[in-house]
């Protein structure tokens, strides 16, 4: 009772608690079917909204199929040169997309162009400073030589 009374009290957060489980779970059957598949799945050029009255931002992100969560997110300034990393909140909200929403990528990622599959996570990925990075693209940001 102690739970539902509140959540009466703060549905967001009664939300938050039911996507929580459901993400748990979603992971629980994914590691086991994706075991024997590269550990990342990494996309360039994925475009979300943050929220349901924002724009759409270019996002690069790795995730991570081994504990199936978001592993890294970058947002594209407005620039088109730098990425910044993802908020916390930004990183909860696109997880929740990709895992809820979109989880066909995470198993099969061949049907778009700007995502693929590695062992190894990609260049862009912070070292977790949080600092900025250079804009790379293409076989440079998927760890290639060039």
């Amino acid at each position: 009772m102690l739970l539902a009374d509140g959540i009466r009290r703060d549905p967001a957060r009664g939300v938050r608690i039911l996507k929580d489980r459901e993400l748990r779970l979603e992971a629980a059957v994914r590691v086991r079917e994706n075991a024997s598949k590269p550990r990342f799945v990494a996309c360039e050029g994925w475009m979300h909204p943050f929220s349901d009255e924002a724009a759409e931002v270019e996002i690069r992100w790795a995730f991570d199929r081994r504990t199936w969560k978001l592993a890294a997110a970058q947002v594209e300034a407005p620039d088109g040169r730098i990425w910044r990393e993802c908020t916390p909140e930004e990183m909860r909200d696109l997880e929740e997309s990709l895992v809820l929403g979109n989880s066909e990528i995470l198993v099969d990622p061949s049907d778009w162009e700007e995502c693929f599959e590695s062992e190894r996570s990609p260049n862009w990925m912070s070292d977790g400073s949080g600092q900025e990075r250079a804009f790379l693209t293409g076989s440079a940001a998927r760890g290639e030589a060039g």
